[in-house]
């Protein structure tokens, strides 16, 4: 399955200060794997936290959904 996985980086305030998305191809059921976001510029003020967010569309692979 494809599982789009995003980043947001946020300063003190909860201001966004970057947003990095990715997909990761052909995850298998109970499959993990490592993820590596990459900024190619800084961030243009003091990072503070980061939210993770996935997803993933379960009927692009139905057998995915069990019996």
């Amino acid at each position: 399955a494809k599982v789009y996985v995003s980043a947001v980086i946020f300063d003190q305030t909860r201001d966004p200060l970057a947003v990095n998305p990715t997909v990761i191809e052909n995850l298998k059921s109970q499959e993990s794997r490592s993820v590596r976001l990459v900024w190619f510029s800084s961030f243009p003020g003091a990072p503070s936290s980061v939210d993770f967010n996935d997803s993933t569309n379960l009927w692009d692979r139905p057998e995915l959904l069990g019996p």
